[in-house]
């Protein structure tokens, strides 16, 4: 008995003549709320700041801040894999005058049993500590009720990360001597520090540290101005690699993007075999300071170090150069590709609001080109709103994307939101299409009664699934511009249209085995030469047993 299944969803978008960008569409559930009445409204983005995520297999935990009448708390909110909320608890107490300030380094990360999370508290004599707190899976909070000092006068912006055996958590110290540095401090699961150690050292600021543990050693990278304040025209992305055993590999630091102007927030995550970093960066605009123009880059980086797209004075890969203020790049790895989102904050005409972007594990912009901004995730509810600080992180399933809705009209409060992202539809029957897969060539010969000529599309895909095929069906869903896929069945034809594509005739066997590849043509009679957008659904029916 013969059923058909579906296997793969492409959205091809071309740029006549024969530059494309091309990728699935996004499985994006409805928005939901994960955190309410956190803050009272108010201008300023960094309070309540950027919420934290970590996933014990279960359930994910969400981190925010909120301001009480009697006190402030970080509270924790367990939320399942359906984007359900299962509970909601007070993690700690915040000493009292600054409350929610300064919590954009709220970090999670899970041990095997239990949680760290990582946050700042302001001391009794005005200096900020940065302090830890154990959370079980169910929500039980084991150090508090202000959890234990990790670092004492470090000011905010910490990461933490699990090798399998200790925690690492990096932050920022300053000193009269050198300005900021980077520390770092391993934390053992029963809430120990282990020791305390510079990370990196050097004249001008280090700020803004993040971190991932690559199976043998973390790489930490920071924003770096070694001339200037932790945030100034010539700041540029550095890292370091720290073994297991709190030793610094590259003392001198890994130099990953130094660029003209600005090279800020940043965040970075390993696929199993390299790391990405991602960072705002200003290289394409002027460099000052208060030039909210930025754009967002990434660049892939083996464990031993080595920049893997271009140099770091020219190279990385541009992800979104869309002419708005971007800022706070977030990246996970969802198992395929690289998960990229960013905000793009603005009060007036959109586009404004959280955004995204994937990029393959060759370094291939999947939702492309840069400078369309990539995928509009969401928008804010009313003017007087700004979407900040988002976070991500992967479960194996699906992606959780949460982010600060900062309002700002007197008598509302702050809130957090998510979306779960699927990893249903992120290519895992066919190989996801790169360069190398898909061929164009034109002619001035039309076709489909469209005068402008033929634009033909060869793509090249490859059965990873463990399913036998006998058929492709080619189902179009969008094709813009009056264009027609000429080879439809039926005759051509635009939505709507259909192509069965049987395999019998051109493979050995007349199947399409696991591992196998099979090129597929596509005509398309062009109207015009404008851009046009090509979404097909691309079906397969398993060959009978």
């Amino acid at each position: 008995m013969k059923k058909s299944i579906l296997y793969f969803l492409s959205t091809l978008i071309f740029w006549f003549p024969a530059s494309l960008a091309f990728g699935t569409d996004l499985d994006i559930s409805p928005e939901f709320l994960i955190a309410s009445g956190l803050t009272p409204a108010n201008s300023d983005t960094n309070n309540p700041g950027k919420p934290g995520i970590g996933f014990d297999g279960v359930n994910y935990l969400v981190v925010s801040c909120r301001e009480n009448d009697s006190s402030d708390n970080i509270e924790g909110v367990l939320v399942s894999t359906e984007g359900a909320i299962v509970t909601s608890f007070p993690i700690a107490e915040l000493n009292p005058n600054r409350g929610c300030d300064d919590q954009r380094g709220l970090s999670v990360a899970f041990d095997g049993s239990n949680y760290l999370v990582v946050f700042s508290q302001v001391t009794a004599t005005g200096f900020w500590d940065i302090v830890g707190a154990r959370i079980t899976p169910v929500g039980t909070v084991l150090d508090g009720p202000r959890g234990f000092t990790i670092f004492q006068d470090a000011p905010f912006h910490s990461a933490v990360a699990f090798d399998g055996t200790n925690y690492l958590v990096v932050s920022v110290r300053f000193n009269t001597t050198t300005l900021h540095d980077i520390i770092g401090a391993r934390v053992n699961p029963d809430g120990q520090v282990l020791d305390e150690f510079p990370v990196f050292t050097a004249p001008g600021g280090q700020a803004f540290p993040s971190i991932a543990f690559g199976g043998s050693n973390y790489l930490v990278i920071w924003s770096d101005t070694r001339s200037g304040s932790p945030i100034g025209p010539d700041a540029d992305i550095y890292g370091t690699r720290v073994s297991p055993e709190g030793l610094v590999l590259d003392p001198g630091g890994i130099p990953i993007s130094t660029a003209l102007g600005i090279q800020g927030f940043n965040d970075i995550t390993f696929d199993g075999v390299n790391y990405f970093a991602v960072w705002a960066d200003q290289r394409n605009n002027p460099p000052v300071i208060f030039d909210r123009i930025i754009d967002i880059y990434g660049t892939r980086i083996t464990p031993d170090g080595v920049l893997l797209d271009g140099p770091p004075d020219t190279g990385g890969i541009a992800i979104s150069t869309y002419p708005r203020p971007q800022d706070n790049p977030v990246v996970s790895f969802n198992g395929t590709e690289y998960f990229v989102a960013w905000q793009m904050s603005n009060f007036f005409d959109p586009p404004k609001g959280i955004f995204a972007a994937r990029v393959s594990t060759d370094g291939f912009l999947i939702d492309g080109p840069p400078d369309a901004g990539g995928v509009l995730i969401s928008e804010p509810d009313t003017f007087d709103s700004k979407l900040v600080w988002p976070n991500s992180h992967f479960n194996g399933n699906n992606v959780l994307l949460a982010w600060t809705n900062n309002r700002e009209l007197g008598g509302t409060f702050k809130e957090v939101t998510g979306v779960l992202i699927s990893h249903n539809l992120l290519n895992d029957k066919f190989a996801p299409l790169g360069p190398g897969d898909v061929a164009t060539a034109f002619s001035r010969t039309p076709c489909g009664g469209a005068a402008a000529g033929t634009f033909t599309i060869t793509a090249t895909f490859t059965n990873i699934s463990a399913d036998t095929l006998s058929n492709l069906l080619i189902s179009v869903q969008t094709l813009t511009g009056g264009n027609v896929l000429c080879n439809a069945n039926g005759g051509p034809g635009g939505a709507g249209a259909t192509l069965i594509v049987p395999l019998q005739g051109d493979l050995a066997d007349g199947q399409l085995s696991p591992g196998e590849s099979f090129v597929v043509e596509l005509p398309v009679g062009l109207q015009s030469f404008n851009p046009f957008t090509f979404l097909v659904d691309v079906l397969g029916v398993e060959a009978a047993p």
